[in-house]
């Protein structure tokens, strides 16, 4: 049996391996790009539904301002909950 000593390549082989490489790391690029694309997509979809909840929740929390027995009982509680956040009053909830 013949045994394989040496291999010969021609630099027209090398530039198409160059090629090739090169190519597959474009269409990594691309893939990546997408995946990137695709989670921009997802958190802001994400992030509408959240704001669709909240807005449900603070119209909720000034419809019960109108009410006068649930203002009499809970109102300091629904004005704080309704009134802008700020840093300490979400510091102090969380102590």
């Amino acid at each position: 049996m013949g045994r394989c000593v040496a291999t010969a390549s021609s630099p027209a082989d090398r530039t198409d391996s160059h090629a090739d490489e090169r190519q597959a790391r474009l269409e990594a690029e691309v893939q990546r790009a997408v995946r990137l694309e695709s989670l921009g997509v997802l958190a802001g979809g994400i992030a509408h539904d959240f704001n669709n909840l909240l807005t449900v929740v603070i119209g909720n929390l000034s419809l019960a301002m109108f009410d006068a027995k649930i203002a009499e009982s809970a109102g300091g509680l629904l004005r704080k909950l309704n009134g802008p956040p700020t840093g300490h009053a979400i510091s102090r909830s969380n102590s």
